[in-house]
């Protein structure tokens, strides 16, 4: 693993990739960063719940390179501690006319936990994601926790 991560040094790579499917969002992080910080892939969780199993992703090794994935689903995007907020804009209706639309940004992180000592030499690592939607779609798509 560390000679591939070597090998990366070279190569430009995003240490995060956020698709925002129709029914899930999809975050990678390349594991490299994660791995020469002194971390594994069991020590980064979504929005801080690292007691929380189903809150923290799992390492592909599929992949080139290798990644930590996480997976969100919009039919329960809060209940990790994601974040929805629904703001205006303007934009085109499904008629084709200019209206104000509802946008839903939902937003959240990925870290590490805070070290057991009061000095440490490990380096925090936060990765900060977003995707919109128009509101109607997630409406229509999900259940939302009130």
């Amino acid at each position: 693993m560390e000679r591939i991560c070597l090998i990366l040094l070279f190569i430009t790579e995003r240490d995060i990739s956020v698709y925002c499917g129709v029914q899930t969002i999809t975050l990678k992080i390349n594991f490299c960063p994660v791995l020469f910080s002194g971390y594994t892939d069991t020590d980064l969780a979504l929005n801080g719940r690292h007691g929380d199993a189903h809150c923290r992703g799992f390492i592909n090794n599929n992949t080139f390179p290798t990644v930590v994935l996480f997976s969100i689903s919009l039919n329960t995007l809060e209940s990790c501690g994601n974040n929805l907020v629904v703001s205006t804009a303007q934009g085109m209706n499904a008629y084709g006319n200019l209206s104000l639309v509802q946008i839903g940004n939902i937003s959240g992180y990925i870290d590490t936990p805070d070290p057991p000592t009061i000095i440490s030499y490990l380096p925090g690592l936060l990765y900060k994601f977003s995707c919109s939607y128009p509101l109607e779609y997630l409406v229509n798509n999900t259940q939302l926790a009130s």
